[in-house]
């Protein structure tokens, strides 16, 4: 059910109706289908960024990643279900879909796939990508556009980093005939145990980003700390009726 968290378009509702919606998509070679897995990072992200927000408007799929954003919406709707990255990921991987692989350093992406085609028998892996994270040239974009479609997978993740891998889908996917792209952010790593999860009270609790915090605390603390404040914030104003943003 398509909603707003926060002005911010959203698709809550269960784990095994998103992957249904998922699989209907691929089912009927229904193209350019965007998925993203937001965060309380993206979801804050969008409020600042009009093309992030454009993004998550046209989307096929907009699914709550995040406990804080679980408990907001099932305000609205009680069914409302935590849809993490990693666990789509590998539900999707079960049904036996041709997946193409992009991003993460160099070299995971190519032994996820070893890896997942291991667990699941009957996944394909049409092809892997580890583009550098500079900005790329239009040339090399053409190339990883070309050997994308040229694979033809069912399903595109996308493991670039928030919100870098929801734009480039949204500036990329009509040039993309895949059916599904799904930016997964630290999929990779976690699947590849480079990352590991928190134990389940801490998921449960909506501690996971302090879990994840602990394993690369330098790198996250400005986005934690911006993000976080930023949506208390927001869930304040929003309690006490105050708009969203200064006219």
């Amino acid at each position: 059910m398509r909603t707003k968290l926060l002005g911010v378009p959203m698709d809550v509702g269960t784990f095994e109706d998103t992957v249904k919606t998922i699989q209907h998509y691929i089912s009927t070679r229904s193209l350019h289908n965007a998925v993203i897995v937001a965060n309380v990072h993206l979801l804050t992200e969008a409020q600042k960024n009009p093309l992030l927000m454009q993004a998550f408007e046209t989307s096929s799929l907009a699914v709550t990643d995040g406990m804080p954003l679980v408990w907001l919406a099932k305000k609205e709707i009680p069914q409302a279900e935590r849809i993490v990255g990693v666990d789509l990921m590998h539900a999707l991987c079960k049904t036996g879909a041709r997946i193409f692989l992009l991003g993460g350093v160099e070299g995971v992406a190519e032994a996820l796939g070893k890896k997942l085609s291991q667990q699941y028998p009957n996944i394909v892996i049409a092809g892997t990508a580890c583009p550098p994270f500079r900005t790329l040239s239009e040339k090399e974009e053409v190339k990883i556009i070309a050997n994308i479609n040229q694979a033809q997978p069912d399903i595109l993740f996308v493991a670039l980093g928030a919100p870098k891998q929801e734009l480039w889908i949204h500036k990329h996917k009509t040039a993309l005939n895949v059916p599904v792209l799904i930016g997964v952010g630290a999929a990779f790593d976690y699947a590849m145990d480079r990352l590991s999860r928190a134990p389940r009270w801490m998921q449960a609790c909506g501690m996971e980003w302090f879990y994840r915090f602990l394993q690369e605390p330098r790198r996250l603390f400005k986005r934690y700390a911006i993000s976080n404040a930023h949506f208390i914030w927001l869930v304040l104003k929003q309690y006490l009726g105050l708009p969203r943003s200064a006219k």
